[in-house]
């Protein structure tokens, strides 16, 4: 009896860490087709999303913050931090990292 109850317990727990898996993975898949979207809905084109358990406002965010790189309307390479929350996409430190074309300088090109 002691045994089938251990057994029992086993796979209780098993199938509890299986169900919690699912639901992470789940609302991983979630957040990232989210950010997809925001950025789709810019122009742009996510090029990659890395979950960061830790990143700015962790202890605001909880678990939802991701570090992404995408490509502007533009064609600008962005890095920024996203945090999907309610119906919206939070961006923090949004920058670019590589421009598309070089900026025109101020005199046209011409030097000076």
């Amino acid at each position: 009896m002691g045994v089938l109850i251990g057994i029992l317990v086993v796979l209780v727990a098993v199938s509890g860490a299986w169900l919690l898996l699912r639901l992470v993975l789940y609302g991983d898949l979630r957040n990232r087709d989210r950010i997809r979207k925001e950025i789709g809905r810019r122009g742009g084109k996510l090029l990659e999303a890395r979950w960061k358990p830790f990143g700015p406002d962790w202890f605001e965010a909880g678990m939802g913050i991701y570090a992404v790189r995408y490509r502007d309307r533009d064609g600008n390479e962005h890095k920024a931090y996203c945090r999907p929350m309610g119906s919206a996409v939070y961006f923090t430190g949004d920058r670019v990292v590589m421009y598309a074309r070089r900026p025109a300088d101020d005199n046209g090109g011409h030097g000076t």
